[in-house]
């Protein structure tokens, strides 16, 4: 009867996860990027390349936005024949550059631009040679997606026709909101079938509080751990502070630099408690806290994978992009669990060492 039981509750759960999955992957389907009509400007050039020099190399035009917002920045690029690429770089005023690209023919849109009223200018470069495309991407601070090799032409003519502009980005649709929510759903889900999981195999982990659940010494350990991390997240918000402001260095003004911060924080906590032995309360024990942790380490880091096989982006507009978080808390998670991990054995060998 008891296996039974058990048998019903596993299906349950996964049942459940399933569910919610699916809702969510039938909702991101609705839930593509939502931006206004895009005005498109027009320009048709014709380049000719003489010995590896491109004439025209450069060309620029200037858009007027009239109202800070967010903004998605469109650029469609069609020459007449292979043997050249295109850079586009969008920059404010005071010379930043706000978005680029480079390619072919290629078809790119910006992810949500953050952009204030003023006047940007929007500039083609005409690359001719291997040097030239590498110089472009390292003034506009770009990484290459892929390796694969070009054949550049020293003497040819193309017509290139280029459409580019800006739309104003609109506010997240319900199908956002919900799919966020099933996906918390979705991790809920996964915590508590951990946690049954983990019960079965004879592990303690996230047991219900208890009255003095922590003894004396352990709280005062963990009242020091309280104090170490929030100085540590102090510090981390001072640094990115500075560098924005005295070195123009804006990769961690973002959700995800702003969690490498909190991540920090809870990593000192944990070490400082784990070395004090403070880190589990009467309840817990070291098998449960191991299952726990490597199971959400390793979910995490399996997620986060996708930034390094070319379906995700490491940095985003000059920043990090989301899809670093799951890798920053992946890389928590088996931090801790290394450091837990030895004192548990540690431990034991002071166990060992006092019984004989």
């Amino acid at each position: 009867m008891k296996k039974k039981k058990t048998a019903r509750i596993l299906i349950g759960i996964l049942v459940y996860i399933l569910t919610v999955v699916l809702i969510y992957m039938a909702l991101e389907k609705n839930n593509d990027s939502a931006v206004e009509e895009i005005k498109l400007e027009q320009l048709k050039t014709q380049v000719s390349v003489t010995d590896g020099v491109a004439s025209p190399e450069k060309e620029s035009r200037e858009i007027q936005i009239t109202e800070d917002d967010a903004y998605h920045f469109y650029v469609n690029c069609k020459p007449s024949k292979a043997g050249i690429l295109t850079g586009c770089r969008v920059m404010d005023k005071k010379g930043k550059v706000v978005f680029a690209c480079s390619g072919e023919e290629m078809e790119a849109e910006s992810s949500d631009l953050e952009l204030m009223a003023g006047t940007y200018t929007v500039e083609f470069s005409y690359l001719t040679s291997e040097e030239a495309w590498k110089q472009f991407m390292d003034d506009a601070d770009m990484e290459p997606i892929g390796e694969r090799e070009y054949t550049f032409l020293d003497n040819d003519e193309w017509n290139i026709r280029l459409e580019y502009g800006f739309g104003k980005a609109q506010s997240h649709t319900p199908a956002y909101f919900l799919g966020m929510a099933c996906g918390v759903l979705a991790g809920l889900g996964f915590v508590a079938l951990m946690m049954w999981i983990i019960r079965k195999a004879g592990g303690k982990f996230g047991c219900k509080n208890k009255e003095n659940s922590f003894d004396e010494r352990q709280l005062l350990a963990r009242g020091q751990a309280y104090k170490y991390a929030f100085f540590t997240l102090l510090c981390y918000m001072s640094i990115v502070g500075l560098l924005k402001e005295l070195a123009e260095v804006s990769l961690l003004m973002s959700f995800a630099g702003m969690w490498i911060g909190v991540c920090l924080s809870i990593a000192v906590f944990a070490v400082v408690c784990i070395l004090k032995d403070a880190y589990m309360n009467l309840y817990e024990n070291a098998k449960g806290v191991i299952m726990m942790f490597s199971a959400v380490g390793l979910m995490n880091l399996l997620v986060g994978i996708r930034i390094f096989t070319g379906d995700r982006t490491l940095v985003e507009n000059g920043t990090l992009s989301m899809d670093t978080i799951n890798v920053i808390t992946g890389i928590l998670f088996l931090v801790i669990l290394v450091v837990f991990v030895g004192r548990v054995i540690y431990n034991n060998r002071q166990l060992e060492e006092d019984e004989e």
